[in-house]
């Protein structure tokens, strides 16, 4: 990085004036990405809460896309004085190529989906980064699973395919034997097995990531995890170093609690997702309209109870991904609201209207011949290409 054709330091501050040039190199070293500060920020509009930009939706920053040669970016006016400090050494993290990244055990492990050897060699192996790897997400070079099954069953042919569920960000998800950290632009939803989340203190770690680096998986509890947080917090509010002692723990189970429901016969678990999320899987490993019915009612029961510290709920086929602020509700306070619930669990659905909306006529015979092959109960009127379908379900 040079500021008029002379060399700068990174990780201090400087004042630049009307007509001063700021160049940024190729990064040569450990790490994969550069970062620059502007003090007030950089106008852009605020996009879903935020200015950043996602390239691959083409939206947010700067028209949704990547700076072009010729772009003009105003800065803001909103500046207030900043001292001309140094990062304090002690602060400053350390790039490397051989990375330890710590981690919650869950959502998905042994014995259902993976055998007790596979988790044993997951956290023991040294991972290489794969090349193809972007903000989507980190691809890994490792050992295959054994895996505890053959098939995924209903969900797929490969014994990595489950029923579509929502995904925690820096899940690592099991692409058939390729493991994936998904990064902030990866998909929030899919049908893989995850045995492990990298916890939100570590989430800067997957952006430095380059071919070639490895990177070992550490699990920690849920408590260092918070600390952990909490500690990063406060390192970047008052920039003084904070210790935590970091001890990891065993691998036990990535199911948090169940609760069982004799009155329906459904059970429910809650698994870990990482430090800030919970799955809540309903029901058997299998594809059932009443259990979708039933995350569906517990999901609007959530979101009228104004619940401090919940930001966002995802339903998947069987299951419901909570994303809520560990620092605002502990897991437990949260886990004993869903059990104290039952009538969320036990409600019962009688009739389901859905309108499906088809442009072409053409489409009405096989529509409704699916609907009959699929449906216990169904009317099917047709004003024009609307197709109008009652389920009822007991």
């Amino acid at each position: 990085t040079k500021l008029n054709g002379e060399p700068i330091d990174c990780w201090q501050i400087y004042s630049v004036t009307i007509g001063d040039k700021l160049t940024l190199g190729q990064i040569k070293a450990a790490g994969t990405r550069s970062y620059l500060l502007v003090a007030g920020g950089i106008q852009c509009p605020n996009y879903l809460g935020s200015r950043s930009t996602f390239t691959l939706g083409q939206f947010g920053g700067h028209v949704g896309r990547t700076l072009k040669t010729g772009d003009v970016l105003h800065l803001s006016d909103e500046t207030s004085q900043v001292d001309l400090t140094t990062t304090p050494a002690e602060l400053i993290p350390q790039i490397t190529t051989h990375w330890e990244i710590k981690v919650i055990y869950g959502p998905h492990g042994a014995p259902d989906f993976f055998t007790e050897k596979d988790i044993e060699t997951f956290f023991a192996a040294d991972w290489k980064i794969h090349y193809n790897s972007s903000r989507t997400g980190i691809r890994l070079i490792g050992p295959r699973p054994e895996w505890a099954r053959n098939t995924g069953g209903e969900a797929g042919l490969h014994p990595s395919n489950i029923h579509d569920n929502a995904y925690a960000v820096g899940t690592i998800d099991f692409t058939g034997d390729m493991p994936i950290i998904l990064g902030p632009d990866g998909p929030s939803l899919g049908g893989f097995v995850c045995p492990a989340t990298v916890i939100t203190a570590e989430l800067w770690k997957i952006g430095q990531l380059k071919a070639g680096d490895t990177v070992r998986f550490i699990p920690v509890s849920i408590e260092t995890a918070r600390a952990m947080e909490r500690a990063q917090l406060e390192s970047l509010k008052n920039l003084t170093q904070q210790s935590v002692e970091v001890v990891p723990t065993e691998i036990g189970s990535p199911i948090y609690d169940t609760l069982n429901s004799p009155e329906t016969g459904i059970d429910v678990c809650y698994r870990l997702a990482g430090d800030h999320y919970l799955l809540v899987e309903y029901g058997e490993l299998k594809l059932d309209i009443n259990l979708r019915f039933k995350v569906h009612a517990l999901m609007l029961w959530l979101q009228d109870q104004n619940i401090q510290g919940l930001r966002e709920l995802t339903p998947g086929i069987r299951s419901l991904q909570i994303h809520y602020d560990g620092l605002q509700i502990s897991l437990e306070t949260l886990v004993g609201i869903l059990k104290n619930r039952k009538s969320a669990i036990s409600k019962k659905w009688t009739c389901l209207h859905v309108s499906c909306i088809y442009p072409f006529p053409g489409m009405t015979k096989p529509v409704s011949k699916l609907f009959r092959s699929i449906c216990k109960g169904y009317v099917i009127t047709l004003p024009g290409v609307r197709i109008i379908l009652s389920l009822f379900v007991v």
